[in-house]
């Protein structure tokens, strides 16, 4: 090969190139960028990390040095996204940027997706990590009744003795109330109760905290 089509091959693969990167997304996504971006500008953390991840994929030298320049990250974000609009594959190669594990960019991430999703287009996007999805379990409940007027009472539940258990289960309900004592009292306190039809009393003990 002589060095006249060295050189023009050289040209030929040069603008190959320079038109590809110039390939932009398709609308739909550069309308959600620009529908959004005052809020994506504001939950991107448009740092030194995320333009390296975005170094190896889909951002040019000159891209790079361009938005090293911008000291103020707000604006850097908005550049960012300025270029990446014109990127073809920029917008789900962003998302996986966002939510790599090192950068953990969780919300702009979800901010793209979700409204990739109303436009029916999310489909082949990135999945968003578990710990993003709403939790199905309920948390566990502690029981914040405020006390009565008559004083700090409350329903407990206690290990009652046998002859209690017999008394119970033949279908008589018994509650029980512990008068919560305050904070100089004692925690532990001793309770009598008296069954009228025994009219015997039998002792037990519940801890109150």
């Amino acid at each position: 090969m002589s060095l006249a089509e060295y050189q023009l091959l050289l040209l030929v693969i040069c603008d190959f190139l320079l038109n590809v990167s110039h390939v932009k997304m398709e609308q739909w996504e550069r309308d959600i960028i620009t529908e959004n971006l005052s809020k994506l500008i504001k939950i991107t953390d448009c740092n030194t990390l995320l333009l390296t991840e975005l170094r190896k994929t889909v951002l040019g030298l000159e891209d790079m040095e361009y938005l090293e320049d911008i000291s103020i990250k707000l604006k850097r974000a908005k550049a960012l996204y300025d270029l990446i609009v014109k990127k073809h594959n920029g917008f789900r190669i962003l998302i996986e940027t966002f939510l790599e594990p090192e950068l953990s960019q969780d919300a702009p991430a979800i901010l793209l997706i979700t409204k990739a999703k109303e436009k029916g287009k999310g489909h082949g996007l990135p999945k968003l990590p578990s710990q993003n999805l709403s939790s199905t379990t309920t948390p566990d409940t502690v029981d914040s009744s405020p006390p009565t007027q008559g004083g700090n009472e409350r329903q407990v539940q206690a290990q009652l003795p046998e002859e209690l258990e017999k008394f119970v289960c033949k279908g008589k309900e018994l509650t029980v109330n512990v008068i919560q004592p305050n904070e100089q009292a004692l925690t532990e306190k001793t309770q009598s109760i008296c069954y009228a039809k025994e009219k015997t009393s039998h002792l037990f003990s519940t801890s109150l905290k």
